[in-house]
């Protein structure tokens, strides 16, 4: 079942990764919020070594799902025989919901989900 509604992205320039000031300002957010000091911030350095230096990318046109894929959408994968369950659903209740998104899902389930609704992972 192809997803409803495509957004089709022009081609173009686009900037992908994080100035330094904005990893620093991230990185220090974080600790405060988790009330943590000291090392951490070397241990996150090390996840967010991608995100740096930023650079300017060309990307070519493509078409991107508007909204995410569903629980009810997830759901109907599952019953399809397409898709396995998900063995952690979400202990929020806002995200238990038909309509909210889909959460806590491996990347080989959001591949064949993905397939099952015509589409694939962006890249």
């Amino acid at each position: 079942m192809p997803p409803p509604d495509p957004v089709i992205i022009p081609a173009g320039p686009c900037l992908k990764g994080s100035t330094p000031t904005e990893l620093r300002a991230a990185l220090a957010a974080f600790a405060q919020k988790e009330g943590r000091r000291g090392g951490l911030q070397q241990v996150l350095g090390s996840l967010v070594a991608d995100e740096a230096p930023q650079r300017q990318l060309e990307l070519s046109a493509f078409a991107i799902d508007r909204l995410e894929v569903s629980v009810a959408d997830y759901g109907r994968c599952v019953r399809a025989g397409r898709c396995t369950a998900v063995p952690a659903a979400s202990v929020m209740g806002a995200f238990r919901q038909a309509a909210a998104p889909q959460v806590n899902v491996t990347w080989h389930q959001a591949v064949a989900c993905c397939a099952f609704r015509g589409g694939r992972l962006p890249t």
